[in-house]
């Protein structure tokens, strides 16, 4: 089973990162979507194909010292969205 999931853009509102701490988080969200898709699957209410034009998504982050723990709850929030989009 091929997935295609395309991110067109992320908008973090006061968050300040460098240049290299956003290539950071864009890999550690690709790497943690790929694991959680490859461990719990794809979910059922996309397995036919679908697309998803706008999700948004409040997320209190409290420290943007760890692109890796920030860039792991990102993709958790997301994950879980996009396996509940079909609810709404």
């Amino acid at each position: 089973m091929n997935i295609k999931l395309e991110i067109d853009y992320l908008i973090l509102d006061n968050i300040n990162l460098s240049s290299r701490e956003r290539r950071q988080l864009q890999a550690v969200i690709e790497t943690q979507l790929l694991h959680l898709l490859t461990i719990n699957g794809l979910p059922a209410n996309m397995q036919s194909g679908s697309t998803i034009p706008k999700l948004n998504i409040d997320l209190n982050i409290t420290s943007t010292d760890n692109t890796l723990n920030m860039g792991q709850q990102l993709a958790q929030v997301i994950y879980e969205r996009i396996s509940s989009s079909g609810d709404r």
